[in-house]
């Protein structure tokens, strides 16, 4: 074989490889998109989450948790448009001790579940303390900020409690030497959280990108330090239609909560 043909067989050996790793690329990127897609028309997930902070200041989730002994558990829920939606399983119990509702930096509690759960505790130990205990008389949900205000902690939500902030144009690419060999890791890159000292980093198990339920790790820290993990298993799924809930506590009914808070106080320190 003459020394052109050698250079002709090369050179479209050469363009053949470049031509199939161009289709690879280019079927993966289809691939990826049509998985994105599917994610962005909804899905629902299972997570288990870990406090792994004791400092009670601050705002949002963490003291409220923190408060509530809450430090570990699990999260079971769906997202439907810009409209998150999940029940708190915390400690291993079998009963969600709560149910969020989270849009565009509103937080919604279920209090009746709350305070429910908590008069029945109460009766259990004390059957005079806890039929003593009113009936729940107010909407079943209230903002966090209205919470805050009852039981005395800043739960104010946080920048990431807005769930416009997700959008994939936020995430950046990084190397992240303390994670999982099979993660690809993502910063979430928002200027109100970088001012007050947090980072949001996400990270996704490459094996479950293309097929199955997607699994990622979220760890929040602060100044270095980590506060929060969360594991996520998530799939596809356009089911749900949700809808922030009307039937909320409204600000006439705090001074009443106020008093419902200090009488469950008493009826704690009697146990």
């Amino acid at each position: 074989m003459s020394k052109k043909k050698r250079i002709i067989g090369i050179a479209a050996f050469l363009g053949t490889l470049a031509f199939l790793a161009a289709a690879a690329v280019g079927i993966l990127f289809l691939m990826l998109k049509s998985r994105a897609d599917a994610f962005s028309e909804g899905f629902s997930f299972e997570a288990e989450y870990r406090i792994t902070t004791q400092e009670q200041s601050g705002q949002g989730l963490l003291p409220l948790f923190l408060a509530a002994g809450w430090e570990e558990g699990r999260l079971s829920g769906e997202m439907e448009g810009d409209i998150l939606h999940f029940e708190l399983y915390p400690n291993e119990e079998m009963e969600a001790a709560t149910e969020i509702y989270c849009s565009d930096g509103t937080l919604l509690f279920d209090l009746k579940r709350i305070y429910e759960r908590q008069r029945e505790k109460i009766g259990e130990k004390v059957p005079l303390a806890g039929w003593l205990l009113p009936d729940w008389s107010f909407g079943t949900y209230i903002s966090s900020a209205l919470l805050g205000e009852a039981v005395g902690l800043d739960l104010r939500p946080m920048f990431f409690a807005d769930t416009n902030a997700l959008s994939p144009k936020r995430f950046t690419r990084i190397r992240y030497e303390e994670g999982k060999s099979e993660m690809l890791y993502f910063r979430l890159n928002l200027e109100e959280a970088e001012a007050e000292g947090y980072e949001i980093i996400a990270g996704i198990d490459r094996h479950t990108l293309l097929r199955g339920p997607v699994m990622c790790d979220v760890m929040i820290k602060k100044d270095r330090q980590e506060l929060f993990l969360l594991t996520v298993t998530a799939w596809p799924d356009s089911g749900a239609a949700l809808s922030m809930p009307e039937d909320v506590v409204t600000r006439e009914d705090i001074e009443w909560l106020i008093s419902l808070r200090k009488l469950i106080e008493k009826a704690v320190e009697i146990l």
